[in-house]
């Protein structure tokens, strides 16, 4: 008979790892959900499931490592990731110059960078931009983005768990017609390729 690793730790192990987990996954979220992260860390905050100052540390550190993997790629892979992913590198080659220009500006602006934030982190590596400055300023982005929107789910919290709730009620029939309106918008796409499509032979 097996036992899951959580079982074999004292309670108060356990619970503290689980919960360094949950800071770990909200963390390293924060590049892909980008505000979301922060938004839902505050409400969960609200209902006592994390801390506050937690919340705000594992956004801004989670996004601040997630930026530094950019600005690696562009540094030491930039030209191969400007081939493998064309719209990428037109982007990031459209920065470089203001990058180049004002690189403690371009490192506070990767988190704010809307629609850009990786395209410029990686340009900060690709214009070599000095990895002390890059952190400092990149690190001052993170801070400075983090602590109002977990603030913001904090405060409204409670106007979150009740539109959760009230969606439990409305899920099932909300979800049907999010499928329906899906389905009909392929359909109808398909229909206009297949109308646009030049005639076979």
């Amino acid at each position: 008979m097996t036992l899951a690793p959580l079982a074999l730790l004292p309670p108060d192990a356990a619970a503290q790892l689980a919960r360094f987990w949950r800071y770990a996954a909200l963390g390293g979220s924060s590049i892909l959900t980008e505000e979301l992260a922060p938004v839902l860390g505050g409400i969960a905050a609200h209902e006592r499931r994390l801390g506050l100052v937690g919340v705000v540390v594992a956004c801004a550190v989670g996004s601040w490592a997630g930026m530094f993997a950019f600005y690696l790629l562009g540094r030491w892979r930039g030209r191969w990731a400007a081939e493998r992913w064309p719209r990428f590198g037109a982007q990031m080659n459209r920065v470089l110059g203001p990058v180049r220009r004002r690189p403690w500006r371009s490192s506070i602006a990767t988190r704010f960078a809307i629609g850009a934030r990786w395209v410029l982190p990686a340009a900060c590596g690709a214009a070599h931009v000095p990895l002390p400055l890059y952190l400092t300023g990149s690190l001052v982005s993170s801070l400075l983005w983090a602590p109002p929107l977990a603030l913001l789910g904090w405060a409204f919290g409670e106007t979150a768990v009740l539109f959760v709730d009230r969606f439990k009620d409305y899920g099932a029939a909300l979800t049907l017609a999010l499928v329906v309106a899906v389905a009909a918008l392929v359909l109808v796409r398909r229909r206009r390729a297949a109308a646009e499509a030049p005639p076979a032979g």
